[in-house]
């Protein structure tokens, strides 16, 4: 299931020397917040992961396979009723064991919500 015009929308992309920025609308009336809290929406951890997958996918061009997570911490939940909208920073790729590792964090402002590294190969 792809979460990218359902769960999140893009609303801008930015390119620059260092990565991507996306800024993201988090869809509130998702039926994933029905049961991931009823009354306390909670954007599950998966849901993030699947969110970097998708986002390298349009970047890249390619379908991915998720290798390896190397390293996440989610650092505050996202609520998309406090907080419907987050920026994703993704990092220039660095190629790695016939991969691509990248490094993500997701944001809003000064409060950190996710920082990720993982590494994608191409779906053969």
């Amino acid at each position: 299931m792809k979460l990218i015009d359902d769960f999140f929308t893009v609303a801008d992309c930015r390119v620059d020397d260092s990565g991507s920025l996306y800024t993201m609308n988090v869809n509130a009336a998702h039926p994933i917040f029905s049961v991931h809290f009823p009354g306390n929406p909670i954007t599950p951890g998966v849901c993030i992961v699947q969110l970097i997958k998708e986002l390298w996918e349009q970047q890249s061009r390619t379908q991915a396979f998720l290798k390896r997570i190397n390293n996440v911490k989610f650092l505050a939940v996202i609520n998309p009723l406090e907080t419907p909208t987050v920026r994703v920073k993704l990092s220039i790729p660095q190629s790695v064991d016939g991969g691509h590792k990248i490094s993500a964090t997701l944001d809003c402002g000064d409060r950190q919500f996710a920082k990720l590294t993982v590494t994608f190969t191409d779906r053969q």
